[in-house]
């Protein structure tokens, strides 16, 4: 997830990356979405260089929050999270493979791989401060210099088990407790890391993020379906705890923090957003949810007969969502029934397309289309 000014960018299952207006945090409002190919997991940068990965890596412009631009995609690799520099020039990126990837991203429709580091570990998580990068690698917690664009080296390592991290100039922070929690790594020495405190929370950190004081983190219940937003006090490194925790309405995987307020990416479609200038008392203040199903009319067929599709959509945000678009791809060894499509959508090449433009708090609504099974 990227917070950056009055706008939100976050992952979805069915659309790709959706940029929302926040302006108004009890009132978010959608904007527009960008189908990047492949579903992204994270999201980094900012509104003039986002860098989003899923396995692939997707590179957009989203300067105008309506019109966000797919500049272009890496498909060999198999990314799995990514940070980026505050000036856009390089993304960072930890690949499953067991790679720490240095991108030049300064042209992002010819984006540039210009390093590629064996780190001798399976890469989960980064975060970038400064000129280093931490990485959480499974086993092992490493400290890459990353001074040099060109030339990252490694100049650090603690055995730890984590698959998390985020860091300041002095402590990372990783998710290496049994049953859940955090630990406090002292990083001012970058060539000897050494763990200082942990805390356990009884809950399994899924993403966290340092801000001042604190930790605003969200994190699946062990032993039952829901995800909790947690914050934890770290003003002591030796003695944190946690604050608060309350469950998400949905099911929660993101989160950054703009001002009084924390942005969770909750859910396929979900983003929640909850007031936090009290640390022990975090309020749900709005959400912002587009659901859509599908459904066919029947499971078994001949060569010849029809099939009904069936997309139901609910707008479960809190405000109106703008410039709605549902498309749906005719299903392989089918012909598109010509003028079936209910509420005017239209078909364009493959794909049966409804524009259903804003919709308010609440509404809900269903379209359809016919194909006979060939």
């Amino acid at each position: 997830m990227v917070i950056d000014g009055a706008y939100a960018y976050f992952a979805s299952d069915l659309h790709g990356v959706i940029v929302a207006d926040i302006s108004s945090p009890q009132n978010p409002i959608g904007l527009a979405s960008i189908d990047v190919g492949f579903v992204p997991v994270y999201l980094a940068g900012s509104a003039n260089c986002i860098v989003a990965v899923g396995g692939k890596i997707a590179f957009i412009d989203a300067s105008n929050p309506v019109s966000p631009i797919l500049e272009s995609t890496l498909d060999s690799y198999s990314a799995r999270e990514v940070d980026v520099d505050s000036s856009c020039n390089y993304a960072y990126v930890v690949d499953s493979g067991g790679d720490l990837l240095v991108i030049d991203i300064s042209q992002m429709a010819i984006p540039n791989v210009v390093a590629e580091l064996p780190l001798g570990s399976f890469p989960k998580e980064i975060d970038l401060v400064g000129n280093f990068t931490y990485i959480a690698a499974g086993g092992t917690f490493l400290i890459v210099d990353v001074s040099v664009p060109g030339s990252p080296s490694i100049t650090g390592s603690l055995a730890v088990t984590c698959q998390l991290v985020a860091a300041t100039n002095e402590f990372a922070y990783l998710d290496g407790v049994e049953f859940g929690g955090v630990q406090v790594i002292d990083i001012s020495n970058k060539s000897s890391p050494a763990l200082v405190s942990e805390y356990q929370t009884g809950s399994r950190p899924v993403k966290f993020v340092v801000n001042g004081s604190y930790i605003y983190g969200v994190s699946s219940q062990l032993f039952g379906p829901h995800t909790d937003l947690f914050i934890m006090d770290i003003s002591d490194p030796t003695a944190i705890f946690q604050t608060s925790s309350m469950t998400t309405p949905g099911t929660a995987w993101g989160i950054d923090i703009q001002g009084q307020y924390a942005y969770v990416a909750d859910g396929g479609e979900g983003l929640s957003v909850f007031n936090i200038s009290d640390p022990y008392n975090p309020v749900l203040v709005s959400g912002y949810d587009v659901s859509l199903t599908k459904e066919v009319d029947r499971v078994q067929v001949q060569p010849g007969e029809t099939l009904t599709y069936t997309l139901s959509y609910l707008n479960n945000s809190t405000g109106q969502v703008t410039d709605v678009e549902i498309e749906d791809l005719i299903p392989a060894g089918s012909t598109y029934v010509a003028g079936s499509a209910s509420n005017g959508g239209q078909l364009v090449g493959n794909t049966v397309i409804w524009n259903l433009g804003t919709l308010s708090a609440g509404q809900s609504g269903s379209v359809s289309f016919q194909v006979a099974v060939n």
